[in-house]
């Protein structure tokens, strides 16, 4: 495909993803206003403008991702905290010498074992043997 071909393709692509994204910005900016102003009973008063819409719609998509971000970091920092505090009592019923920490221990490796030869077993696992 020539230089030419490539670069029309290229902006037919552009225009069309930046018209995709801007009814989407124009869409949700429609409703949140709308709905915004008839909670607040102005939605016969005031009429915004297309403008008003899309900056709406594009502030809409913003605080939702930054509410979403917000809430699965405070989830990963939990996950993470619980992880932690876990490994911590088991280091210390290990080192209490606590019999069930042993048991703990076996139970562990009896499935990281199974996980490995279900892994072996799938069918884009690199065979071993071969390897060596």
């Amino acid at each position: 495909m020539g230089l030419l071909k490539r670069t029309t393709v290229f902006i037919g692509w552009l225009s069309g993803s930046v018209a995709g994204l801007g009814a989407l910005l124009y869409a949700a900016g429609y409703l949140v206003t709308r709905a915004h102003l008839h909670l607040l009973g102005l939605d016969r008063l005031l009429v915004p403008g297309n403008e008003r819409f899309i900056e709406e719609g594009a502030n809409f998509f913003l605080v939702t991702g930054q509410i979403l971000i917000h809430d699965c970091l405070s989830l990963v920092a939990l996950a993470v905290a619980l992880v932690l505090i876990g490994l911590v009592v088991y280091a210390l019923l290990w080192l209490c010498g606590f019999p069930g920490a042993r048991a703990m221990r076996s139970g562990f490796d009896r499935s990281w074992a199974a996980l490995g030869t279900l892994h072996a077993r799938l069918p884009w696992s690199p065979d071993i043997q071969s390897l060596r």
